[in-house]
């Protein structure tokens, strides 16, 4: 009887565990906050309005970067990542084209990737409603040192993978700091059925590689120089005729 009830404890502490950590399906909304020195300030910036959302269902997620309208229009674009494939593509208008650009399968190597790793210490804080643990995103700078920054996650949902290019960490990244002075942190949770053409790739949008895009830059930018010279700097002295009365 004793070892029965052992089991069915075991069964349920497993359940209680599986629930707590269900995979997420709907949209996260993050904002971009700042600091004051080391403290974080809770308020949105409103001279920096930009917002972060991620759509979710099953292996697919749809990261979407928009800004308030006119302001850092190119910085409106959105990525497609499909983490059993390890494939990502990014969707964007660039001088009036509409382009989808694949990533190289390199975008997933992990060496490029941030480590999401728990803190040591029993910090938490409630952010959207969820209780989160301190953690860090750990990655290998290119001189050979660490970056870190702070992290806080849920372990409520699963990690999403690639979610802020990192690699799956011990639960869904609710905050993640930017840089020395921004972080971007859940503002919105919304638990929804996805339609499953949210992630395909629309028919009118013409499909590049990265080098291919990167050859369509460099030609817009020789056009913009080309644009800015004097359309009189190689011109000789023209004879004006008048009109006569």
């Amino acid at each position: 009887m004793k070892k029965l009830l052992i089991i069915l404890c075991l069964l349920t502490s497993q359940l209680i565990s599986l629930a707590q950590t269900e995979l997420f399906e709907g949209v996260l909304v993050y904002g971009r906050k700042f600091y004051n020195q080391a403290n974080r300030i809770d308020s949105d910036d409103p001279n920096v309005p930009p917002t972060m959302s991620f759509t979710v269902k099953g292996n697919f997620c749809l990261t979407e970067i928009a800004t308030e309208k006119d302001f850092m229009a190119a910085m409106n674009y959105s990525i497609v990542t499909d983490s059993e494939k390890k494939e990502a593509t990014m969707l964007a208008s660039i001088a009036n084209q509409k382009m989808a650009v694949k990533f190289d399968p390199s975008y997933f190597n992990v060496s490029k990737l941030h480590r999401i790793v728990s803190a040591n210490d029993a910090s938490t804080r409630e952010i959207a409603g969820l209780t989160c643990s301190k953690g860090y995103a750990i990655i290998e700078s290119e001189f050979g040192t660490q970056d870190t920054m702070i992290v806080w996650y849920s372990k409520s949902f699963r990690a999403i993978p690639y979610q802020f290019e990192s690699s799956i960490g011990p639960g869904l990244i609710v905050s993640m700091q930017q840089d020395e002075l921004s972080y971007w942190e859940l503002k919105e949770i919304r638990k929804e059925t996805v339609d499953p053409l949210r992630f395909a790739i629309p028919k009118n949008y013409t499909v590049k590689t990265e080098s291919e895009l990167q050859d369509f830059i460099s030609t817009l930018e020789q056009l913009e120089i080309e644009e800015k010279k004097d359309p009189l700097e190689n011109r000789g002295n023209e004879i004006i005729h008048e009109e006569e009365e």
